[in-house]
């Protein structure tokens, strides 16, 4: 059995889908199980060098009903 979990509870994220999909596909492919897959360039490497946390005044849940942009 192969276990992928990503992603939000209740929520699909596209690239944590695409990501558990392209993992299950290199592992059955590493067995045998399948064709190999074509090799992807490499997305370059993003950096942080600090985080930092904001706090919300109340509680509660925050629901954006406009477009963003």
């Amino acid at each position: 059995m192969l276990l992928y979990e990503g992603g939000e509870a209740w929520r699909l994220d596209d690239w944590a889908v695409s990501a558990g999909v392209r993992g299950v596909r290199r592992v059955l492919a590493d067995l045998d199980m399948t064709d190999p897959l074509e090799p992807v360039a490499p997305e370059p490497v993003q950096e942080c060098r600090s985080s930092g946390w904001v706090r919300a005044r109340h509680t509660g849940i925050l629901r954006l009903d406009v477009a963003l942009g």
